[in-house]
């Protein structure tokens, strides 16, 4: 968590502000997301896989409740967006600034890691965002690429057997 957020008073979309030394939760207000331009690119520590409200399921029911994001801690400077829709706000931030990255088609290879690190693993990754790319049904996705780094493999595997407390009746 970057000193800035740390300190910096931060107030709710009701006005509530949070004490400094608190920081406030939520996937927005908490951090600022990775901006989806063309050549913007970070280096970082995935620090796991979280889930929110999905605004879009409000008004389309054929969307998802909730959506999923990955937080990283940047290990290099990036540009970012802040806020929602056309308010949102894009700026340079700094190494240590933790930021939200959208979990998708491109950057869902991320969550067996993201699993991963509740058994103690580590990992750090770099995303790059390319060209706008357009799909059969007319749509357009950006051409993410995304790389990643084991710095520590997990100590614990949640598909392992457990020693502890043996059923096993034949001692």
């Amino acid at each position: 968590m970057s000193k800035d957020q740390k300190t910096t008073p931060q107030t709710a979309s009701k006005g509530i502000a949070v004490p400094s030394k608190y920081h406030r939760l939520g996937s927005v207000a908490n951090a600022p997301y990775f901006n989806l331009a063309q050549g913007n690119s970070f280096e970082g520590k995935l620090l796991g896989v979280f889930e929110r409200v999905n605004e879009r399921a409000k008004s389309d029911t054929k969307q998802s409740p909730t959506v999923k994001f990955f937080q990283i801690e940047l290990l290099t400077a990036a540009e970012v967006k802040e806020g929602k829709g056309e308010e949102a706000t894009v700026k340079q931030v700094e190494p240590g600034t933790i930021i939200n990255l959208n979990c998708s088609t491109k950057t869902a290879d991320l969550l067996p890691c993201a699993e991963e690190i509740k058994h103690g693993a580590e990992y750090n990754v770099f995303v790059h965002c390319g060209k706008k790319m357009k799909l059969a049904n007319q749509n357009t996705m950006w051409d993410i690429t995304v790389g990643i780094e084991q710095v520590k493999a997990p100590t614990a595997s949640a598909s392992a057997p457990d020693f502890g407390d043996s059923d096993d009746s034949s001692e």
